[in-house]
Protein backbone atom coordinates (compact mmCIF):
# COMPACT_ATOMS: atom_id res chain seq x y z
CA UNK A 1 0.00 0.00 0.00
CA UNK A 2 1.32 3.43 -0.91
CA UNK A 3 1.44 5.39 2.35
CA UNK A 4 1.78 8.70 0.53
CA UNK A 5 -1.56 8.17 -1.18
CA UNK A 6 -3.52 7.97 2.06
CA UNK A 7 -5.00 10.83 4.05
CA UNK A 8 -6.40 10.72 7.56
CA UNK A 9 -9.75 12.30 8.33
CA UNK A 10 -10.29 12.25 12.06
CA UNK A 11 -9.71 8.69 13.25
CA UNK A 12 -10.83 7.02 10.04
CA UNK A 13 -8.64 6.24 7.09
CA UNK A 14 -9.84 8.14 4.02
CA UNK A 15 -8.96 6.79 0.61
CA UNK A 16 -8.25 9.37 -2.10
CA UNK A 17 -11.31 9.78 -4.33
CA UNK A 18 -11.21 10.12 -8.08
CA UNK A 19 -14.45 11.48 -9.51
CA UNK A 20 -15.23 10.66 -13.12
CA UNK A 21 -17.82 12.44 -15.26
CA UNK A 22 -18.74 10.64 -18.45
CA UNK A 23 -20.89 12.30 -21.11
CA UNK A 24 -22.25 8.95 -22.26
CA UNK A 25 -23.61 5.89 -20.51
CA UNK A 26 -21.81 3.12 -18.61
CA UNK A 27 -21.90 0.98 -21.77
CA UNK A 28 -20.38 3.82 -23.84
CA UNK A 29 -17.62 4.14 -21.25
CA UNK A 30 -17.11 0.37 -21.45
CA UNK A 31 -13.93 0.31 -23.56
CA UNK A 32 -12.30 3.17 -21.65
CA UNK A 33 -13.04 2.35 -18.02
CA UNK A 34 -11.05 -0.93 -17.92
CA UNK A 35 -8.08 0.79 -19.58
CA UNK A 36 -8.23 3.60 -17.00
CA UNK A 37 -8.38 1.10 -14.14
CA UNK A 38 -5.49 -0.88 -15.61
CA UNK A 39 -3.41 2.29 -15.91
CA UNK A 40 -4.12 3.09 -12.27
CA UNK A 41 -3.29 -0.50 -11.28
CA UNK A 42 0.07 -0.21 -13.08
CA UNK A 43 0.77 2.83 -10.92
CA UNK A 44 -0.15 0.90 -7.77
CA UNK A 45 -3.72 2.16 -7.31
CA UNK A 46 -6.60 -0.29 -6.95
CA UNK A 47 -10.22 0.82 -6.59
CA UNK A 48 -11.45 0.03 -3.08
CA UNK A 49 -7.97 -0.81 -1.80
CA UNK A 50 -6.00 2.45 -1.86
CA UNK A 51 -8.18 4.71 -4.00
CA UNK A 52 -11.92 5.13 -4.58
CA UNK A 53 -13.35 5.65 -8.06
CA UNK A 54 -16.69 7.45 -8.19
CA UNK A 55 -18.35 7.48 -11.61
CA UNK A 56 -21.17 9.69 -12.83
CA UNK A 57 -22.84 9.39 -16.24
CA UNK A 58 -24.75 12.08 -18.14
CA UNK A 59 -26.23 9.47 -20.51
CA UNK A 60 -25.82 11.82 -23.47
CA UNK A 61 -27.52 14.79 -21.77
CA UNK A 62 -25.12 17.73 -21.44
CA UNK A 63 -27.54 19.48 -19.06
CA UNK A 64 -26.83 16.77 -16.46
CA UNK A 65 -23.09 17.51 -16.36
CA UNK A 66 -23.26 20.53 -13.97
CA UNK A 67 -25.35 18.53 -11.50
CA UNK A 68 -22.98 15.55 -11.66
CA UNK A 69 -19.98 17.81 -11.09
CA UNK A 70 -21.74 19.48 -8.15
CA UNK A 71 -22.31 16.02 -6.61
CA UNK A 72 -18.64 15.10 -6.91
CA UNK A 73 -17.41 18.44 -5.60
CA UNK A 74 -19.75 18.14 -2.59
CA UNK A 75 -18.44 14.67 -1.62
CA UNK A 76 -15.60 15.97 -1.97
CA UNK A 77 -13.32 14.24 -4.48
CA UNK A 78 -9.56 14.76 -4.69
CA UNK A 79 -9.41 14.89 -8.49
CA UNK A 80 -11.97 14.97 -11.31
CA UNK A 81 -11.52 13.14 -14.61
CA UNK A 82 -13.81 14.43 -17.35
CA UNK A 83 -14.63 13.81 -20.98
CA UNK A 84 -14.30 16.67 -23.49
CA UNK A 85 -18.00 17.54 -23.19
CA UNK A 86 -17.54 18.22 -19.48
CA UNK A 87 -14.20 20.03 -19.42
CA UNK A 88 -15.53 23.58 -19.88
CA UNK A 89 -18.19 23.07 -17.21
CA UNK A 90 -15.70 21.48 -14.78
CA UNK A 91 -13.33 24.42 -15.27
CA UNK A 92 -16.20 26.78 -14.34
CA UNK A 93 -17.21 24.70 -11.31
CA UNK A 94 -13.86 24.50 -9.51
CA UNK A 95 -10.51 26.22 -9.48
CA UNK A 96 -9.14 24.14 -6.61
CA UNK A 97 -9.82 20.47 -7.42
CA UNK A 98 -7.44 19.15 -10.11
CA UNK A 99 -9.22 18.36 -13.39
CA UNK A 100 -7.91 15.86 -15.94
CA UNK A 101 -9.28 15.65 -19.48
CA UNK A 102 -7.59 12.98 -21.60
CA UNK A 103 -8.79 14.39 -24.94
CA UNK A 104 -9.16 18.17 -25.17
CA UNK A 105 -9.79 20.32 -28.20
CA UNK A 106 -7.48 23.34 -28.34
CA UNK A 107 -7.24 24.38 -24.67
CA UNK A 108 -5.77 27.82 -25.47
CA UNK A 109 -8.32 28.68 -28.16
CA UNK A 110 -11.12 27.33 -25.99
CA UNK A 111 -10.09 29.54 -23.05
CA UNK A 112 -9.22 26.66 -20.73
CA UNK A 113 -5.54 27.57 -20.22
CA UNK A 114 -3.41 30.68 -20.63
CA UNK A 115 -0.88 28.96 -22.91
CA UNK A 116 0.50 25.49 -23.57
CA UNK A 117 3.89 26.48 -22.13
CA UNK A 118 2.38 27.99 -18.97
CA UNK A 119 -1.18 26.72 -18.62
CA UNK A 120 -1.70 27.73 -14.99
CA UNK A 121 -4.82 26.71 -13.13
CA UNK A 122 -6.01 23.27 -12.13
CA UNK A 123 -6.51 21.63 -15.54
CA UNK A 124 -4.30 19.10 -17.27
CA UNK A 125 -4.79 16.57 -20.03
CA UNK A 126 -3.96 15.69 -23.59
CA UNK A 127 -4.34 17.90 -26.65
CA UNK A 128 -4.24 16.34 -30.12
CA UNK A 129 -2.84 19.46 -31.83
CA UNK A 130 -5.77 19.48 -34.27
CA UNK A 131 -5.40 23.21 -35.02
CA UNK A 132 -1.71 22.80 -35.75
CA UNK A 133 -2.18 19.80 -38.06
CA UNK A 134 -5.19 20.92 -40.11
CA UNK A 135 -3.03 22.40 -42.89
CA UNK A 136 -1.11 19.13 -43.17
CA UNK A 137 -4.35 17.13 -43.36
CA UNK A 138 -5.56 19.28 -46.25
CA UNK A 139 -2.20 18.91 -47.98
CA UNK A 140 -2.37 15.12 -47.66
CA UNK A 141 -5.92 15.04 -49.03
CA UNK A 142 -4.90 17.01 -52.12
CA UNK A 143 -1.92 14.69 -52.64
CA UNK A 144 -4.05 11.57 -52.32
CA UNK A 145 -7.00 12.90 -54.36
CA UNK A 146 -5.62 15.76 -56.51
CA UNK A 147 -8.96 16.31 -58.31
CA UNK A 148 -10.94 16.70 -55.10
CA UNK A 149 -13.09 19.83 -55.25
CA UNK A 150 -14.66 19.49 -51.81
CA UNK A 151 -14.07 17.59 -48.60
CA UNK A 152 -16.67 16.60 -46.05
CA UNK A 153 -15.89 16.81 -42.36
CA UNK A 154 -18.04 15.11 -39.76
CA UNK A 155 -18.07 16.56 -36.23
CA UNK A 156 -20.34 16.97 -33.25
CA UNK A 157 -22.12 20.30 -33.77
CA UNK A 158 -22.84 20.48 -30.03
CA UNK A 159 -19.12 20.46 -29.15
CA UNK A 160 -17.86 24.06 -29.30
CA UNK A 161 -14.25 22.94 -29.65
CA UNK A 162 -15.01 20.66 -32.61
CA UNK A 163 -17.10 23.42 -34.23
CA UNK A 164 -14.16 25.83 -33.86
CA UNK A 165 -11.82 23.22 -35.33
CA UNK A 166 -14.14 22.68 -38.32
CA UNK A 167 -14.28 26.45 -38.90
CA UNK A 168 -10.47 26.62 -38.84
CA UNK A 169 -10.33 23.76 -41.32
CA UNK A 170 -12.85 25.49 -43.60
CA UNK A 171 -10.87 28.76 -43.50
CA UNK A 172 -7.67 26.93 -44.37
CA UNK A 173 -9.35 25.13 -47.27
CA UNK A 174 -10.86 28.35 -48.63
CA UNK A 175 -7.52 30.16 -48.40
CA UNK A 176 -5.86 27.43 -50.47
CA UNK A 177 -8.40 27.59 -53.32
Amino acid sequence: MMASSLAFSGDALKLPRIGEVWFGSPSAAGPYDPAFREGLRELGYVDGKNVTLIMRYANGDVTKIPVLLDELIALPVDIIAVTPKAVQIARQKTITIPIVCPDMGNPVRDGLVASLAHPGGNLTGAYGLDSETNAKRLELITEIVPRAKSVGVMYDADDVSLVANAKELRSLAQSEE
